[in-house]
């Protein structure tokens, strides 16, 4: 639960990115209720301390490591492009996000057989980050 923390003049200065940081790291239930369930849970907060080491300085915190949209669409076009593995890729736009995002359906499966043989395949579902603040489902995916 160390949180990942970026800053504007660290980067300048050091070429450094997101960072693991923080110290005194806490993360313990608080008295807050959660109304959708049973009123006996609480939420949880999770505590650090850190030392600005720059003046003026524009620091961002965060759970995890970012997994941009970019860098998914490029890792989805490294994929596309890379023909020395046994698999057939393709994906097609399912739907559009608020964000004029595109979310595409991927297809990945053996380039083994016919056309007509991989249509006919039994598929699995998989579903990653559905909501804002589930980047490592990127990572994992």
């Amino acid at each position: 639960m160390q949180p990942v923390i970026f800053s504007q003049k660290k980067f300048k200065a050091e070429n450094m990115k997101w960072f693991r940081g923080g110290y005194n790291i806490s993360y313990k239930k608080n008295n807050i209720l959660r109304e959708k369930i049973k009123r006996t849970k609480t939420y949880h907060t999770l505590t650090f301390s850190f030392n600005f080491p720059h003046d003026n300085d524009v620091v961002y915190f965060a759970q995890s490591f970012p997994y941009t949209y970019s860098q998914l669409m490029e890792y989805l076009k490294s994929i596309q492009l890379d023909n020395k593995k046994n698999i057939h890729f393709s994906q097609s736009l399912l739907i559009k996000t608020i964000a004029k995002n595109k979310c595409n359906k991927i297809s990945i499966t053996s380039r083994d057989g016919t056309s007509e043989d991989r249509k006919n395949r039994i598929g699995i579902v998989i579903l990653a980050r559905q909501h804002p603040g589930e980047t490592m489902g990127s990572f994992v995916m």
